[in-house]
């Protein structure tokens, strides 16, 4: 995607919302990508999201399978203006679980956000795999590329992925991605480029990879519990010694994974 400064988006912004006013920036910590946009206009508060249009049409398509089976994920709206694609959905005021931690929030909330997310990655993976249309659902190394994670990270997560059972999952979870309210408990779950079919494995680890308490033998009995499956702690334990090696090792591990490709 074309990067443009704030005047060239509102433009495009004003062209499919003529009343729309008071444009900014979230300044909600966790929402670091430059060209997201709150929006007011006459009758709701919108987000306005630009991205690449695969990326755009894959949101879409997550959006209308998942509240087709009632999970709260943003319901999205796609819009492109001569090859500038964007998709709002409606903004939501709970903050994210990231900011509140910066705020001081207890080990206790972060849990039963981590559970409650968890509650909705359930539900997500049982919508049968043949309901996602494969152009528009790329893998979950795809995702991980979109991310931008290193090269040697995306070889460990793309050789991974091609074992055990395929589901649609949120392969994202962690603070900056689930929006939580301590007031009522509520989770919702943010960032649809990160839903695509993947398998339980990937999943968990970068679920606990990411899980910032100390009790995660809890979160883990919570999952096992709800998916019947043990996530691979050895899989992650070699993911970050192999992250974490002197170049030379990490070298030689890298030429193994290219030609097992």
């Amino acid at each position: 995607m074309n990067k443009h400064d704030d005047n060239f988006y509102h433009a495009v912004i004003t062209h499919f919302f003529p009343d729309a006013h008071n444009i900014r920036k979230p300044q909600v910590l966790g929402w670091v990508a430059p060209a997201i946009y709150i929006v007011d206009t006459k009758d709701q508060t919108l987000v306005c999201k630009f991205n690449q249009q695969e990326i755009i049409l894959h949101n879409k398509h997550i959006s209308d399978i998942l509240n087709s089976h009632d999970i709260s994920i943003p319901k999205t709206t796609v819009h492109n203006l001569f090859g500038t694609w964007f998709e709002t959905y409606q903004y939501r005021p709970e903050k994210t679980l990231h900011e509140l931690i910066e705020n001081g929030i207890s080990d206790e909330h972060i849990f039963i956000a981590y559970k409650k997310a968890l509650e909705i990655q359930h539900k997500i993976s049982q919508i049968k795999t043949s309901e996602i249309s494969i152009p528009h659902c790329p893998r979950f190394f795809d995702i991980i590329n979109c991310l931008g994670a290193t090269s040697l990270y995306r070889k460990i997560f793309y050789i991974s992925s091609l074992f055990g059972k395929q589901y649609l999952l949120h392969n994202d979870i962690y603070p900056r991605n689930i929006l939580y309210s301590p007031e009522t408990q509520e989770v919702h779950l943010i960032d649809l480029d990160s839903i695509a079919i993947s398998n339980l494995s990937i999943q968990a680890i970068t679920l606990f990879r990411h899980y910032p308490c100390q009790n995660t033998n809890e979160l883990v009995q919570e999952y096992q519990k709800l998916t019947g499956h043990k996530p691979n702690t050895k899989l992650l334990w070699c993911a970050d010694k192999i992250l974490h090696t002197p170049g030379a090792i990490k070298y030689k591990i890298k030429n193994i994974i290219d030609r097992c490709r």
